[in-house]
């Protein structure tokens, strides 16, 4: 089992989960930023009225490429995130130094954060290149329902570090 006083590795899981319950909160402001943004840029007139900013109305085939890549990028980054998802809690307490067990659930905290991230930002780039306010709309929902599907839980993260030595 684990050399530490059991206090002092909830002390450390309790504080590791409270950074990245902060960590979240920040990344899902910045959703919400991108998916606002996106509407001022299309109802303020700054985005070309017939598309966005690369691709114009009629251009189906190259707005249907784009959407078709940030789809597929998608499709990448969730099968990655669902391979690394059960991996990421995975941080052995055994004889480590709790500020090192602490440093191991953020690092991975924020690397499942910037997957997270990628459909809404692939859906702005789309957005910006041509001007489809839904794709936006879409890809930052599916990024805020990974979000609080794999919001900080810091019971799973001691059940996790448990039973990766038991």
């Amino acid at each position: 089992m684990s050399g530490h006083e059991p206090s002092q590795l909830e002390e450390v899981f309790a504080n590791a989960a409270r950074r990245a319950r902060y960590l979240y909160f920040v990344f899902g402001v910045a959703l919400v930023i991108y998916t606002l943004l996106g509407f001022v840029l299309k109802f303020t007139g700054i985005l070309p009225p017939d598309g966005g900013f690369v691709f114009q109305r009629g251009d189906s085939t190259a707005t249907l490429l784009a959407v078709g890549a940030s789809v597929a990028s998608l499709g990448i980054a969730a099968v990655v995130l669902l391979v690394l998802a059960p991996r990421r809690l995975r941080v052995p307490t055994a004889n480590r130094d709790p500020e090192f067990i602490s440093a191991e659930l953020q690092q991975r905290a924020l690397l499942t954060l910037a997957l997270l991230e990628a459909p809404a930002i692939l859906g702005l780039v789309v957005f910006l290149t041509s001007g489809n306010l839904a794709v936006l709309g879409l890809l930052a929902g599916v990024s805020v329902l990974l979000l609080l599907l794999t919001f900080p839980n810091e019971a799973r993260w001691r059940e996790a570090a448990r039973t990766t030595h038991e």
